[in-house]
């Protein structure tokens, strides 16, 4: 169910354009690809994102609050807002989560590349993983728009195989519990004036949510269909973390200068969080798959900044910096 609903957003535009015809042609291509996968896509399933895309959302939001005993009602909004954003709003009577699809396909999208990279190290992948990775940055990141490089590419690259294809769905679901978590901080912990400890505190806080989650499931509290707390994945938001450190580095490269990073940055976030693993994984968690899949992960994300770094300086990439 999951691995179809995030599959499934890597195919649609937005809310008023979803078209099914994409995601059967990328099943087909992943079924000649994988003849003999275990997993299936349930496409029944099709007419409940397309008729509510952010009905996992809500749902996964729901249950976080129930097993963390958090007494808010809110609403999860999800629209294109151009500005690569979750952001939690409140009035005197309201409460909501508003997340940019543009953050979301984003996201995804980036998780995708990274596994998919990982996975196969190819020339051909690595090519068609490379131009999704500018596409990421470039299009989404900077010009806050949705979408992908080439869709046949795009297919193939997300023909991996169906347990990495879950990972990275997870992955997904994981860092979204994470910053789900830092925006219910931020609602329950009402500051008019927000610093650097009302962020840390709000990340803190995301965090413990998402080890929690993890915790349940290993001792099968979580409902099945929202079981994608894998206990190897307690460091996903580091991934998600590195797609912005490199946003913030492509943006410099394409402004020709060094741009301050703020205080609470991608790196302080993930210092920060390298810190609550030390201090709060419980020991009845096996890390040692955890940090091998962390490590795989950043050795994909290296591969690419590299090749970002060369291509910038041989002005390879100039005919994208210079689109309007």
């Amino acid at each position: 169910m999951h691995s179809l609903s995030n599959i499934y957003k890597a195919f649609y535009e937005s809310n008023d354009s979803i078209d099914f015809s994409n995601f059967k042609d990328f099943l087909e291509l992943y079924n000649s690809k994988n003849p003999r996968s275990e997993g299936t896509f349930d496409m029944s399933l099709l007419m409940t994102y397309k008729n509510d895309p952010a009905f996992v959302e809500r749902q996964l939001l729901n249950i976080i609050l129930k097993y963390n005993n958090i007494p808010v009602e809110l609403e999860y909004m999800n629209l294109y807002i151009y500005k690569m954003s979750v952001e939690s709003v409140s009035s005197e009577d309201a409460n909501g989560i508003l997340m940019d699809e543009l953050f979301a396909y984003t996201m995804l999208s980036f998780y995708l590349t990274v596994f998919s990279l990982a996975n196969d190290y190819g020339t051909q992948n690595f090519d068609r993983c490379f131009k999704n990775f500018i596409v990421t940055l470039d299009l989404q990141g900077r010009r806050k728009k949705i979408g992908v490089h080439d869709r046949l590419d795009f297919d193939e690259m997300l023909c991996m195989p169906y347990n990495v294809l879950n990972l990275a769905c997870d992955a997904y679901w994981c860092t979204l519990s994470f910053i789900i978590g830092h925006e219910l901080y931020h609602l329950t912990h009402k500051n008019i004036k927000p610093s650097l400890e009302d962020e840390e505190k709000a990340d803190r806080f995301g965090y413990h949510i998402l080890i929690h989650m993890i915790e349940l499931q290993k001792d099968k509290q979580i409902p099945k269909d929202f079981q994608v707390f894998s206990e190897n994945l307690y460091l996903s938001p580091i991934i998600f973390l590195e797609y912005f450190r490199l946003l913030e580095k492509f943006q410099q490269l394409c402004n020709g200068e060094d741009q301050r990073s703020s205080a609470f940055s991608p790196e302080h976030r993930k210092r920060l969080i390298l810190e609550l693993y030390y201090e709060d994984i419980p020991e009845t968690f096996n890390t040692e798959e955890g940090n091998d899949l962390l490590n795989n992960c950043l050795d994909a994300i290296d591969m690419l900044e590299e090749q970002l770094i060369i291509k910038f300086n041989n002005g390879k990439l100039d005919f994208i910096i210079n689109k309007h």
